[in-house]
């Protein structure tokens, strides 16, 4: 196992990047328009590799750096939710650094209540100065834990509303300063 999966335990990892989504595995996929131009591609995909966009979303971050294959960041819930004793944490599989497409793969680690994987993608579509970028999440996940079984209606809520939050966190991000 490398260093990079080290900790992974659910099947397909890696599965995010062409959108395959394993067996048994409930399937998430978002978008929204940021605006356009190579500017605004620079400024979200910029956020999100450094967390930015996470943190927007209400999420507390302790991470030692941006996204690179193999790093470990942990996510805190918002507000009295922090207090859970919840431990939200992922590895991040890969990045994807192309002139047009900018991102990360990031799969859950053992404690998080969830067993999957997301990826945050910022593209712009062709390379004109005013193409326009659009920002997605594609994710596969299950419960991890008996409680999260027992939870798993209010946990896909949950969900959806994260990602709604960071979808309006990378929006903000690409809004000229």
């Amino acid at each position: 196992m490398s260093e990079i999966t080290s900790g992974l335990v659910y099947p397909g990892i890696g599965g995010t990047r062409d959108e395959r989504v394993p067996p048994g595995f409930a399937r998430l996929v978002r978008a929204a328009p940021m605006g356009s131009g190579r500017d605004v591609l620079e400024r979200v995909s910029q956020a999100l590799l450094a967390w930015d966009v996470h943190r927007g979303a209400g999420l507390t971050v302790e991470v030692d750096g941006p996204a690179v294959p193999g790093r470990l960041v942990r996510l805190s819930l918002p507000g009295p939710l922090r207090r859970l004793p919840l431990s939200i944490d992922c590895r991040v599989v890969y990045v994807i650094d192309e002139p047009c497409r900018r991102g990360f793969g990031y799969g859950t680690v053992p404690g998080h209540p969830e067993e999957g994987e997301a990826r945050f993608l910022v593209e712009m579509s062709g390379d004109r100065a005013e193409a326009p970028v659009t920002c997605s999440l594609f994710a596969f996940s299950r419960p991890g834990t008996r409680w999260a079984r027992a939870l798993e209606p209010a946990l896909r809520v949950a969900q959806a509303v994260a990602t709604q939050g960071y979808l309006r966190a990378a929006r903000r991000s690409g809004q000229a300063q």
